[in-house]
């Protein structure tokens, strides 16, 4: 466990927040997320995502008021241009959800991995909803979704911005470490 911010140091605002690695896809995908993230009960993914194909993972935070999702896509142009992917991953969006508002799309050079990501504006739900896009391997898509509430965007903003700079695949004969996700019935 890494701690980023320190309630009790000098010129702190933050609430104290620290990390730990998790482990994704046999340990080949791994990222930093704020301790206290779990499996969301099924209840609850149901509630919030009740539809057939729901994302590989969902998480949330102790309070409930956090949830994380990832989803591993086939991304059939295979050409590495994460920009690229990233638009395409938010004209669908804006399809879906046109009763949103979203934010411009951004590029993110800032870790092993470049990402694309967005905001949705989701005011009746008085949430914010930001989706990031990684090319972790030719022919994948990763999508990464964190929703938080509005009177938590300052924190989450930034958090968002540290959990895309730690993404990472894990290179050949590297060893694993960290917290494995595993969902109840199979590896993700």
């Amino acid at each position: 466990m890494k701690v980023l911010y320190n309630r009790e140091a000098e010129g702190c605002e933050q609430d104290t927040v620290s990390v730990e690695l998790w482990q994704f896809q046999n340990g080949k995908i791994r990222m930093e997320l704020p301790s206290g993230f779990g499996e969301m009960e099924e209840e609850r993914k149901a509630f919030f995502f009740p539809y057939e194909k729901r994302p590989e993972m969902i998480m949330e935070d102790r309070d409930e008021d956090v949830r994380l999702t990832l989803q591993f896509l086939e991304n059939q142009k295979g050409d590495g241009d994460v920009y690229g992917a990233a638009a395409g991953v938010s004209r669908l969006v804006k399809e879906a959800f046109p009763q949103y508002g979203q934010s411009t799309l951004h590029l993110s050079e800032e870790g092993q991995l470049s990402a694309g990501w967005f905001l949705l504006y989701m005011e009746e739900l008085q949430a914010e909803h930001m989706k990031t896009v990684f090319l972790p391997e030719e022919g994948m898509l990763m999508l990464l979704t964190v929703t938080y509430p509005e009177e938590k965007r300052a924190k989450w903003r930034e958090l968002c911005r540290y959990i895309r700079k730690s993404v990472r695949v894990r290179a050949d004969g590297e060893e694993t470490g960290g917290m494995e996700y595993r969902e109840k019935e199979r590896q993700v």
